[in-house]
């Protein structure tokens, strides 16, 4: 290749570069630092020089090259120069630092999270509520009637002001956690609801309690509310009268009934 051929725009960077090019180039004053840090001159302040032609041409017209005085490394300039890019360990980087949440941020936290149960659970009531007590039994006659017994049932008529009761007289439940057959009726002629509540008459504890029994429904068996040890047990059955609109209790009565728990 011919000095003829070569179209590199030199820059001269001091003494040393002004010798490598045979004293040929200008040298001028220190300016800005390059893109590796170094303090380097301006190329804009010093006169382009082309072996070809020797004309002056600027650094937007064409690529250029200068040379670092300490290293001798070539830096280019120009539109179509290459392109610098940052080692990764030169961009400063840092990580930000978590901040460590005391007792009362979680104690507030768990605050507000059972708030927000509470909230739930209020809605839910307010929408879903009727109103009216919690109904208990199953809907019919007790089982075990025979279709004459059932019938009969249904076409009594109690009078108004009477209530009728109906509970088994002896039950019997194998243990104290087992079911037994209470046998309790709310008949189909009663106008009323029904509460059943049973006693035990030696030490008056309340053993057995329902909710409100509709009229023509029943329960067979249940287990008692309190789980008895093994014996025998006088008891009373409490049957409260309910009007069926504003579920005020309008009347009682009460039935003997022995309980026995057989281990």
């Amino acid at each position: 290749m011919t000095a003829s051929d070569r179209h590199v725009n030199v820059y001269n960077v001091g003494r040393q570069a002004h010798d490598a090019v045979g004293g040929r180039l200008r040298g001028y004053g220190m300016g800005s630092a390059d893109r590796s840090g170094a303090a380097v001159p301006d190329p804009s302040s010093y006169v382009p020089y082309t072996q070809s032609d020797r004309s002056v041409v600027s650094p937007s017209q064409a690529p250029c090259v200068y040379v670092q005085p300490q290293t001798g490394q070539q830096v280019y300039y120009g539109q179509h120069a290459p392109q610098y890019v940052p080692p990764a360990t030169s961009v400063p980087s840092e990580q930000p630092r978590k901040k460590k949440r005391g007792p009362l941020f979680w104690f507030l936290l768990l605050l507000a999270l059972a708030a927000v149960v509470a909230a739930a659970v209020l809605v839910f009531l307010f929408f879903t509520a009727d109103g009216k007590s919690a109904r208990q039994g199953t809907a019919g006659q007790l089982e075990g009637k025979t279709e004459a017994e059932i019938q009969a049932e249904l076409d009594r008529v109690v009078d108004d002001g009477m209530f009728n009761i109906s509970i088994a007289s002896t039950v019997q439940f194998p243990d104290g956690r087992s079911p037994g057959e209470l046998r309790i009726e709310n008949v189909p002629g009663n106008r009323y609801l029904m509460r059943v509540v049973i006693v035990e008459d030696a030490t008056g504890q309340q053993i057995y309690e329902t909710d409100l029994i509709e009229p023509n429904y029943h329960i067979q068996a249940d287990t008692l509310d309190v789980p008895l040890a093994a014996g025998n047990y006088e008891c009373t059955a409490m049957f409260y009268a309910y009007d069926p609109e504003s579920e005020d209790v309008i009347g009682q009565a009460a039935a003997e009934i022995a309980v026995i728990v057989e281990k």
